[in-house]
C-alpha cells in the first residue's frame, strides 16, 4: 500500500463511442507512461502552445505509482451499455443516519492514482482530467494517506484505532472478495464503493478511552474486538 491517494470521480458529457473509446486509449498511453516517470507526451515545436505535460514531476522518481480505471452504473446507461451491466452492479443499501450530500454521489468514471510521494499521484490525475476536460469535467475530488509504518501491520485512523479487518491473502480468497465472478467483459475486474466520512477530531479528543473502545467495538492498543484477546504483534 502506498502513502497517499488522489481520487477523481468524473461526469460523462458526451455520448460520442468514438470519442470515449479513444480518451480510454489515450489515457492507456498516458498510464504507462506515467508509472514509469516519463513525460506524457512530448512537446510540439510550436512554444506558443501549452506544454504537453504540466511538469511537475520532471526529475521525480515514480514511488510507486499505479492507476485504477472505473466506471459506473451511469456510464453504461448513458452509452446505452446497460445490457452489459452485472447483476450485483448496483446502489448501496441505505446506512443508518447517512447523511449523503448530492454533490459527492454519483459520477460516470472514477480514476485513483496511489503513490508514496503525494505530487506524483496530484500530477498523475491532473494530466489524466486535462487530457478529457472537454468530454469528462471533474465532478468531485478526494486526496488522502495512509501510515503505512513497515508496511506489515493494519494502519491506524485519525481516531487511534486500526480500520478494518485484514486483508485477503490467499488466492481462493481473492477469488472470493475482490474478483468479479463474471466470465464476460468484467473479468479479471473488482467493484468499489468509496464513501466520504466526515471526523470530527475535537469532539473525539475529549472523549473518554472507554467511550471510544465502545464506539469501535474494539480495545484501542490492540485493536481486538470485545470478547477476544489478541497479540497487538500478531494484528494484520
Amino acid at each position: 500500500m502506498q502513502k497517499n491517494i488522489y481520487f477523481v470521480v468524473l461526469d460523462l458529457h458526451t455520448t460520442d463511442r468514438d470519442k470515449i473509446i479513444q480518451l480510454f486509449k489515450d489515457w492507456t498511453d498516458y498510464s504507462a507512461k506515467l508509472v514509469e516517470g516519463e513525460l506524457v507526451k512530448k512537446d510540439g515545436q510550436n512554444a506558443l502552445f501549452p506544454p504537453s505535460d504540466t511538469g511537475e514531476t520532471v526529475g521525480l522518481n515514480p514511488h510507486r505509482l499505479t492507476l485504477t480505471f472505473g466506471v459506473s452504473a451511469s456510464f453504461l446507461k448513458k452509452m446505452n451499455l446497460e445490457n452489459k451491466r452485472p447483476r450485483l452492479f448496483r446502489n448501496l443499501p441505505l446506512f443508518p443516519k447517512e447523511q449523503l450530500r448530492e454533490k459527492y454521489t454519483g459520477g460516470d468514471i472514477v480514476i485513483h492514482a496511489c503513490a508514496d510521494d503525494e505530487q506524483i499521484a496530484f500530477h498523475a490525475i491532473r494530466n489524466l482530467i486535462r487530457k478529457g476536460r472537454n468530454a469528462v469535467p471533474l465532478r468531485w475530488s478526494q486526496s488522502g494517506f495512509a501510515a503505512i509504518g513497515d508496511r506489515m501491520e493494519t494502519p491506524r485512523n485519525l481516531f487511534g484505532f486500526k480500520d478494518g479487518t485484514a486483508n485477503p491473502t490467499k488466492e481462493q480468497d481473492f477469488d472470493r472478495v475482490i474478483w468479479a465472478d463474471s466470465k464476460d467483459w468484467m473479468e479479471n475486474g473488482s467493484y468499489m464503493a468509496v464513501r466520504r466520512i466526515q471526523m470530527f477530531l475535537e469532539t473525539w479528543d475529549r472523549t473518554g478511552l472507554e467511550e471510544q473502545e465502545n464506539t469501535f467495538g474494539r480495545y484501542k492498543e490492540s485493536s481486538a474486538p470485545f470478547g477476544k484477546k489478541m497479540s497487538l504483534m500478531k494484528w494484520i
